[in-house]
């Protein structure tokens, strides 16, 4: 999974969830977001992905993520991370 939005680093990220940045973890191979529960999210993004990228862009430019975060979902938006 992904975030909605793309973070260079976990920090960066854990911080905009704290300040309450709607976030939202996203599959682009399932083509759904996370509902609710917890869930893993690997960042940051995959050279050539975008909000806007479909699923055979992501999987053509794939490369290893650099971190990957524990997060929890509550209707949709990342709510915490770990």
């Amino acid at each position: 999974m992904y975030a909605s939005i793309d973070f260079a680093t976990k920090r960066d990220f854990r911080q905009a969830v704290k300040q309450g940045t709607t976030i939202v973890a996203y599959s682009p191979t399932m083509g759904m977001p996370a509902i609710n529960g917890s869930a893993w999210v690997d960042g940051p993004w995959p050279i050539g992905m975008s909000a806007e990228s479909d699923v055979s862009t992501i999987v053509r430019n794939r490369r290893l993520p650099t971190w990957k975060a524990r997060v929890d979902v509550k209707d949709m938006r990342v709510v915490a991370v770990h």
